[in-house]
């Protein structure tokens, strides 16, 4: 009678062969088959089989929802509970085979990492024991490849007795709650497709018109049995609801922000045995296809989960408003329930605490205040061996929502399908160089140097994270988002905007936005980008001012000196790590930095946090910043336990004597790192105050006072090392790793300030993070290496995907340097054609900065500034750039108000346009008036521009498009180098730009520059 019992329950609940197995189990056996079907809610089950009779499905609030798919759909799987039985076999294989890994991959097993965050993040009290650290478990690192399952939503249980279908909050602007949905069981008695059946077996005839009808007939009596057969199963539901009064909507919506799936847990947590990393500093030696100089210090980290247990069912057993206007629930975590439908007693608490975000600024007090929502999650405990390091959310995402931001990734904008990991990493190939980049660079999954916690969606919401551990933002599924934080701490906002311009302007007033460029950048020209020496420099002005070249400033990269590199790079040269004038090199530094100025061209110069030892012979009548360092221990040490034993909380192969030497510090050593050849740098520790007043008055005294310079690149801000040891002993490198680019920028911005030169003087960074827009003056892409091909390859499509990408996360002045100089020995000559240089003059000249680059070792390059083609594009394009100096300053005004983005992908002032929403940006606008679409193909001269809908005006051509509806359409233009695809909107502003342009002989009057006779710049 039980077994027939548990027949009846579970015939139309389990997969056919489960129910067939009962025949062959006992009593008991069944038991736990029922548990596992997920159906009864933890502590409701009776322990004794015969009550079953008296149970009903509408007892309990629970998930009836599998995933089976890698994609993440949902489907309605039959409560197959062998399906969580497999994926902890598979989650057991994977930790058995870490735990036997190979010999040299030694693993630790514990460590004491702090989450404290070292900035000044807001803090809100959540509601925990007293006894309760808010400080998360610490996470061991160690080596390892082996990759490891996928987090995946769980179940979602409500333990709460609330009266009606719903329990809800108001905080602020904002409902907070839980609703309760009708969940119908659907039954399916032998109708699942397979191979004699579906689509294919369908005929019209008349017994299938007679089976059909029997069918439908069989689904309306299902339908009336179902009523009596309800499951109600609990989601969370977060919504922004406007006040009508201040909108700016003409009939505002209620926008979710955080939403889960009926019977989905939106909570969770994983254990992690270790995290994988792999660091390098060292030199690289094993390319043969790229100049000997070219490996040195670019820092490529890399992060591997390893999960020993992950943590996907989730009970709300509270949910409370506390004093200080905090909306918090709690409950637990399990693995999985027990034979009586109860969790672990040690299985993980967690607490997720909501309150309103009020914003920074004081001009947008309005949408800092009202519009964005603050979220806490504490997650703590854990079965010894298996306590939490790692938290988890889940958010509802509907099919057509796309996600953009994330920083500069070079990726496709719309990130929905892929997985996004948030951790900085470095550059695997040196500036200016062709070839492929490393997959880091350029792959919509991966980390670059500028990637941050961050999006915004086509539906108005935007989320970001306070965090600096690094995250993973998994958007695989089209009907979740899941982000997992490695600390046990994760806090965020959330963001209900009307519109992505609207979340944009109330995200950038909450975390910061950039001050405008001084405006001799816009009005003067292009910065020159050279180097060699006095005479180098003068010639290359000499050359450009004989085109009638506008120039605002030239960056000297090796005003420090240059050495040899002797080891395993001999014949390279690189600069050295010594901030200070080498007068030999630039024997009349002060002489062409006047006559610059005369001219009305700015100087800058190159420095990065590294600091170098010098040799003996250089260290005369110069100051020696290495010993000034050393002697302050403003270094980043070496971990005492050399990051090699297993008790350790990080571990790193430890290299031979003959490619690293230490620079002892008393009882520490100083963190090396390569760069290149036999000498060493130490890096500044900018969790330390007094390396930081240091480096500031370094920065005044010798840039500003003694070179004279009015701008600088601030280089390698990405580059701190996850295993170093650092002097607050509350900051570890797992946070580190990504907070260094914002300190980095901070201590910048002050030194500048300080200077008394904030206002006239500005700095670039090439990392950054949450907080970097807020101090640094404009971000570059990095001189990454760019070619007329395809996005895998490194081309210049992922250029313009990185610009527009920031502009989504309030990096508003993004660029990237034009890179001029071809490599000798590099084996694919086309990649760097004067074609490619010239479209991509074409593309910088409508965007925030006009800047060149020369290689990095010039030795090894053939430079750009030799060729006669080159050099009248560049002043065309330079005489372009100049002439929209007025019309890019009033967007500066509006980043800096506003914090909209200089360039803008089209998405943001056409949002209905689905076209936009294509997987790369092939268009992007200057403003809300210049409508650009680059050309990125070799030997066009014709082509078919889409563009949106409105009144638009060719300008090489003066046609007139006028476009109605929502949508746009494919117009052909002519498109030969030197005129590509460029619209604007007929208004007084554009239309004296182009009236200036044709007085100069851009438009018209002129010809474009011809075509060459040879597009290669190295001799055959």
């Amino acid at each position: 009678h039980e077994v027939d019992l548990l027949k009846f329950f579970l015939r139309s609940r389990l997969h056919k062969h489960t129910v067939a197995a009962l025949d062959r189990t006992s009593i008991a056996e069944g038991i736990i088959i029922l548990m596992s079907s997920s159906y009864f809610a933890p502590g409701h089950l009776a322990s004794h089989a015969g009550i079953m009779t008296e149970m009903t499905m509408t007892t309990f609030q629970t998930a009836d929802y599998r995933d089976d798919d890698v994609d993440g759909d949902y489907r309605h799987n039959g409560g197959r509970g062998h399906r969580g039985s497999e994926r902890e076999r598979d989650e057991t294989r994977s930790y058995n085979e870490y735990q036997h890994s190979q010999p040299n991959q030694i693993v630790t097993q514990s460590s004491s990492m702090s989450s404290t965050f070292p900035h000044e993040e807001p803090t809100l009290p959540v509601c925990l024991p007293s006894s309760v650290s808010s400080s998360s478990t610490g996470l061991p690192i160690s080596l390892r490849r082996k990759a490891v399952s996928t987090v995946k939503p769980g179940r979602l249980f409500l333990r709460k007795q609330i009266l009606g279908d719903a329990i809800t909050f108001r905080l602020g602007e904002f409902s907070i709650g839980i609703a309760l949905t009708d969940y119908r069981e659907e039954h399916n008695h032998g109708s699942e497709k397979n191979g004699n059946g579906g689509p294919e077996a369908d005929k019209n005839t008349a017994a299938d018109a007679k089976s059909q009808k029997q069918k439908r007939q069989q689904q309306s009596q299902q339908s009336s049995n179902n009523k009596n057969n309800v499951t109600k199963l609990p989601s969370l539901i977060i919504q922004h609801i406007p006040d009508i009064t201040n909108s700016s909507a003409s009939h505002p919506r209620n926008k979710t922000v955080w939403s889960s799936r009926p019977g989905i847990n939106f909570v969770g947590a994983a254990s992690l045995s270790s995290l994988s990393i792999s660091e390098s500093t060292a030199a690289n030696s094993g390319n043969k296809s790229r100049p000997t100089a070219a490996a040195a210090t670019y820092n490529k980290t890399h992060v591997q989960e390893n999960f020993t247990r992950q943590y996907t069912i989730q009970t709300i057993d509270a949910i409370e408003r506390g004093p200080v206007n905090v909306i918090t629930f709690t409950g637990r975590l399990a693995h999985e329930l027990n034979v009586t439908g109860e969790m672990d007693p040690q299985s993980p608490h967690y607490s997720l605490a909501f309150q309103m975000e009020y914003g920074q600024s004081q001009e947008n007090h309005y949408n800092g205040k009202k519009k964005a929502l603050s979220f806490h999650l504490q997650v703590w405990g854990g079965p010894e061996g298996h306590a939490v390091n790692q938290s988890h959310i889940f958010l509802h995402t509907p099919p057509d929502e796309a996600f953009f931001g994330f920083g500069h990734r070079l990726g496709s904008p719309n990130a929905k399908g892929s997985e996004v990991h948030v951790l900085h990493r470095g550059m695997s190939s040196p500036h200016g160089y062709a070839g492929k980049p490393s997959s880091c660079q350029h792959s919509i999954s991966s980390s670059s140097t500028c990637t941050i916690p961050q999006f915004v969606t086509s539906t108005g919401r935007a989320l970001f994270l306070h965090n600096y551990e690094p995250s993973v933002f998994d958007l695989r599924s089209p009907t979740w988002l899941g982000i997992r934080t490695h600390t046990s701490y994760a806090k965020g906002v959330l963001i209900g905007g009307e519109s992505i311009l609207d979340a944009l302007q109330i995200y950038t007033s909450i975390r910061g936005r950039t001050k405008p460029l001084p405006g001799w950048t816009q009005r003067n020209g292009v910065i020159l980008g050279v180097q060699g020496g006095t005479k180098a420099v003068n010639e290359v002005v000499k050359r450009l001012e004989k085109y009638g070249c506008p120039m605002a400033g030239v960056l000297v990269r090796d005003w420090t000196g240059v050495k040899q590199l002797t080891h395993q790079h001999s014949g390279g040269r690189r600069i050295w790590y010594n901030w200070i004038m080498e007068r030999g090199h630039y024997s009349h530094w002060h002489a062409l930095v006047d006559d610059l100025e005369i001219k009305g061209i700015s100087m800058g110069v190159y420095i990065n946090p590294y600091i170098e030892e010098i040799p003996v012979h250089l260290r005369s009548g110069r100051r020696y910043l290495f010993s000034e360092a050393k002697k302050g221990k403003f270094f980043v040490k070496t971990r005492v336990d050399g990051g090699n034993h297993s008790n350790g909380s990080s571990i790193i192969k430890k290299k031979s004597s003959k490619q690293q030497r230490n620079f002892n510090d008393d009882d520490n050593t100083i963190y090396p790192i390569s760069n290149g050849g036999d000498t060493q740098v130490g890096l500044i520790d900018l969790t330390n105050r007094n390396a930081c007043q240091w480096y500031k008055q370094v920065v005044q005294s010798e840039v500003f006072e003694y070179a004279g310079a009015s701008f600088y690149m601030a280089d390698m801000g990405e580059t701190a090392p996850i295993l170093g040891a650092y002097h607050r002993p509350d900051v570890n490198g797992l946070s580190h790793h990504n907070a260094y680019s914002d300190d980095w920028a901070r201590v910048n911005r002050e030194a500048i300030k300080e200077a008394g030169r904030d206002g006239d003087s500005f700095f670039i960074v090439k990392a950054g993070y949450g907080r970097t827009p807020k101090y640094a003056g404009t971000t570059c892409l990095g001189d990454y290496v760019t070619n007329l091909k395809k996005r895998k390859d490194g081309g210049l499509q992922s250029v313009l995907n990185g610009i527009v990408n920031g502009g989504f996360s309030g990096f508003t002045y993004g660029h990237c340097a034009i890179s001029v100089a071809v490599p000798r020995t590099v084996n694919s000559l086309d990649n760097r054609t004067k074609e490619m240089m010239c479209r991509w003059m074409e593309m910088n000249a409508f965007t925030a900065l006009f800047r060149t680059h020369d290689g990095e070792t010039p030795d090894e390059t053939v430079s750009g500034y030799g060729d006669k083609y080159l050099l009248k594009a560049l002043a065309r394009w330079s005489t372009v750039y100049a002439t929209l100096a007025e019309y890019r300053i009033r967007i500066f005004n509006e980043a800096s108000f506003r914090g909209y983005p200089v360039v803008r992908h089209p998405v943001l002032h056409f949002p209905s346009d689905e076209q936009f929403m294509t997987e790369d940006a092939f268009s992007f606008m200057l403003g809300d008036s210049i409508y650009i679409a680059p050309i990125m193909r070799c030997g066009v001269v014709k082509t078919k521009t889409y563009i949106p809908a409105g009144r638009w005006i060719h300008l090489w051509s003066d046609s007139v498009y006028d476009i109605y509806g929502d949508t746009g359409t494919y117009v052909e233009v002519q498109a030969p180098p030197g005129e590509p695809p460029v619209f604007y909107k007929g208004c007084e502003e554009l239309n004296l730009v182009v009236s200036k342009l044709k007085q100069k002989g851009i438009i018209g009057l002129e010809k474009t520059p011809p075509k060459p006779k040879r597009f290669s710049l190295l001799k055959k």
